[in-house]
């Protein structure tokens, strides 16, 4: 994805004169960029920016702008969840599902598990859901590769 320099760096400048009134070290900023270039289009990039000078209270941290962009992980599964059970009266043939939504959906038993479920059961099976929708959608932490860090382990 590629967002213009200049539009990245006059967004990022209004947000910090927002949240700091002086200026945030380049390195800092320079991550900044580097995350949301990777995870939002400009047009992406504008809206979040937009999201959060009009309604945050700190600083944001670099997911915060893909949240304020697509949704955080609590409202994209109650979403999801709410469009499966107006699914399930109108049309069960043609479940709505996303990626994420499959995998959590696997993880509370599948469609048969929704259909045959009771009232009582299906705000348990609900709970299941969104709790699965937020696992996979997290993005699995990178541990660095260090080849030097080899050479520190002594060997008994």
């Amino acid at each position: 994805m590629s967002i213009n320099p200049e539009v990245l760096a006059g967004e990022l400048e209004i947000l910090v004169n927002r949240f700091h009134g002086h200026k945030l070290l380049d390195v800092v900023l320079d991550r900044y960029a580097q995350y949301i270039e990777s995870h939002l289009t400009e047009e992406e990039f504008l809206l979040a920016c937009r999201v959060i000078f009009e309604n945050d209270t700190y600083w944001p941290s670099p997911l915060r702008f893909v949240e304020a962009a697509r949704g955080n992980p609590a409202q994209l599964a109650g979403s999801e969840w709410d469009q499966l059970m107006i699914a399930l009266k109108e049309n069960p043939a043609e479940l709505p599902v996303t990626d994420r939504g499959r995998a959590a959906l696997k993880a509370v038993g599948g469609y048969r598990a929704l259909m045959e479920a009771t009232d009582y059961s299906l705000e348990s099976l609900r709970k299941r859901f969104l709790g699965a929708y937020a696992d996979a959608g997290r993005e699995k932490p990178v541990t660095p590769v260090l080849p030097e860090a080899a050479a520190l382990v002594v060997s008994k």
